[in-house]
């Protein structure tokens, strides 16, 4: 069963999370320890710290609160794997990157998955 919070005009459901969950005081931000908020479009997540939402947190986190994606992470309990982009926008960067590589010659291709 899907978790659906609203918070403001904003309905989010959670992402990447574990019973039980721990909610962030009022002081130290939005949201829950270990979790990421997410929109019902799958367009936007939450920020724990200014609570506002972000097709792609990890740029935001770097820009307004000059806080490196890994910190972000570590300060917040998320799993280094969790993916600070929505959904959406993951998906639209998978189709941009599957264009280039079919554009590359076979040469290209053998460096690019080489210097992977």
């Amino acid at each position: 069963m899907q978790k659906v919070i609203k918070i403001d005009d904003q309905y989010l459901t959670m992402s990447h999370y574990k019973e039980p969950l721990l909610e962030l005081k009022k002081s130290d931000g939005f949201g829950y320890y270990g979790c990421i908020l997410v929109s019902l479009d799958k367009q936007f997540i939450q920020c724990h710290i200014c609570g506002k939402l972000f097709s792609h947190l990890g740029t935001h986190v770097g820009t307004k609160h000059k806080m490196r994606a890994d910190e972000y992470r570590n300060k917040f309990l998320l799993a280094k794997t969790t993916a600070l982009v929505s959904e959406t926008q993951r998906q639209r960067m998978k189709e941009h990157m599957l264009k280039v590589i079919q554009r590359l010659s076979p040469e290209e291709k053998k460096q690019f998955y080489l210097n992977k």
